[in-house]
């Protein structure tokens, strides 16, 4: 800018400059994985990128790191098409720093992208964290309006709502993996994944100097939890003499069904009561993604043996997705089962508390509430979801009527509903320092891998990681 003073004032230091010119430099990279880049600053070599595929692409600019916590993700309508990676909610970030969309090969900014994107994770990420992402979106140059800013940074889709329910189903196909899909295709996932995305896009160089999609590989969509459950021979029968003694029941004496085993079975799968997981033989841990529970640890974490090695897991966060999955399936359904109380349970509670239990009846009966109306000041609680009968009642109820204020309208409610379950689940988890049975711990694995995802909990943190036994060698210097 030495001719245009009046421009050159604006610049900011060399070091931001370069900043801003690194940052246009990866996005390019990152659309053209079939080209060599190189970037020189100050004559010296500072990026050296050599052609391959998208997924070295991917970790020669990000980072390995970056492509070991993603999600490959490739979704196909044949008008409009979704291909790239999606970080797992347990990397999510402060920063929304890493997002790359590209719309026809072209990296831009779009806020019904980026909502739908947040709409997939929105029960998985907890607070303002930030989900990352390197996504490409094809379809039809006549489906897209480029011309909406001077800089081609942002686009107007002719049909934004069909794109926000691609895009918002595509993550939520790719980031429901079953715990089991996750630990049978590649044990070292949840700890180290290098090659997350190595199957992504074969024939990248050829996709990217035409730009088109790659045609999808077959069976790229993923399974069922219940189809995986199916394979990996989660309904074997066991003795007749297994007992179901569970903590998380809803009343024994009622012979009612566990939290953890109530598979819907309107589709035709067997209810599993917990039975399959009763003591089996040392080689039955291959059978399963998440092996035979060994142990527990101080009453929080539960130790199981695989076939790859030793898997931890958190049993409150664990049963928590789980109970969780579960109300969210019941409420879509308006089938949430409500188990009465013998005693009605009393609370003392304010004035405006009674209002909203008045004012949202309706709703409270859809979770599965019954809550009369004693006085001004008085609740009598009469019934409560059955899965979580043995929860504590009188904090469940009064941590529900906070969420319902500042939910606000019933319309609200709807809209709010995964605020409403996630407190329900994790009142209605088993708690730390519980103390359980091994066939209790195996029904516990055994419901996580039939449960959609599985790998963290309703605030993003992992339930449950695998330590290789390589990894187990090593500590020991075992081999050397």
């Amino acid at each position: 800018f030495d001719d245009i003073p009046a421009r050159r004032k604006f610049l900011k230091t060399e070091n931001t400059e370069y900043g801003h010119c690194l940052a246009a430099f990866e996005r390019i990279g990152l659309a053209h994985p079939h080209l060599a880049f190189r970037l020189y600053h100050q004559n010296r070599l500072q990026r050296q990128w050599l052609p391959g595929s998208m997924a070295e692409r991917i970790a020669a600019v990000l980072g390995e790191g970056f492509l070991a916590e993603c999600l490959p993700l490739e979704s196909d309508n044949g008008v409009i098409a979704l291909r790239g990676v999606i970080s797992r909610p347990t990397a999510s970030r402060a920063r929304a720093d890493r997002q790359f969309l590209y719309v026809n090969g072209r990296y831009v900014r779009d806020r019904t992208v980026s909502h739908a994107l947040r709409s997939a994770y929105a029960d998985v990420l907890h607070g303002d964290r930030q989900p990352a992402y390197v996504l490409f979106l094809e379809l039809p140059a006549t489906a897209v309006d480029v011309n909406v800013h001077p800089a081609k940074h942002e686009v107007r889709f002719r049909d934004g709502g069909a794109v926000h329910r691609f895009v918002a189903q595509a993550a939520r196909d790719t980031l429901a993996h079953t715990a089991t899909a996750a630990a049978s295709a590649n044990p070292q996932m949840p700890v180290t994944a290098p090659e997350a995305g190595a199957q992504l896009h074969q024939g990248a160089q050829a996709s990217a100097a035409d730009g088109r999609l790659a045609p999808p590989r077959e069976g790229a969509s993923h399974p069922s939890p219940h189809q995986v459950a199916r394979q990996l021979n989660f309904y074997a029968p066991l003795p007749e003499t297994a007992e179901s003694n569970l903590p998380w029941e809803v009343n024994p004496a009622l012979h009612e069904t566990s939290a953890f085993s109530q598979v819907s079975t309107q589709a035709g799968e067997p209810d599993l009561k917990g039975r399959e997981a009763l003591d089996s033989p040392p080689d039955s841990s291959e059978l399963y993604g998440l092996g035979m529970a060994i142990g527990q640890i101080h009453g929080i974490y539960i130790v199981a043996q695989n076939a790859y090695g030793l898997v931890l897991v958190d049993m409150h966060a664990a049963h928590e997705r789980i109970v969780y999955e579960q109300l969210k399936a019941r409420w879509d359904a308006r089938d949430i089962p409500r188990q009465p109380l013998l005693v009605p349970i009393t609370l003392g509670v304010h004035e405006r508390e009674v209002a909203l239990v008045e004012n949202h009846r309706d709703a409270l009966n859809t979770l599965g509430f019954d809550i009369g109306i004693l006085g001004p000041t008085q609740l009598a609680v009469r019934g409560v979801p059955a899965l979580l009968a043995r929860a504590d009642i009188a904090t469940l109820t009064r941590e529900l009527l906070r969420d319902l204020e500042a939910v606000g309208s019933s319309r609200l409610i709807e809209e709010g509903r995964n605020e409403l379950l996630s407190t329900l689940a994790c009142h209605g988890a088993v708690r730390a320092n519980r103390q359980l049975t091994i066939a209790e711990m195996n029904a516990l694995l055994r419901q996580m891998e039939a449960t959609e995802r599985a790998d963290q909990c309703n605030h993003g943190r992992p339930t449950w990681v695998q330590l290789p036994l390589k990894e187990l060698d090593r500590f020991f210097l075992r081999g050397r």
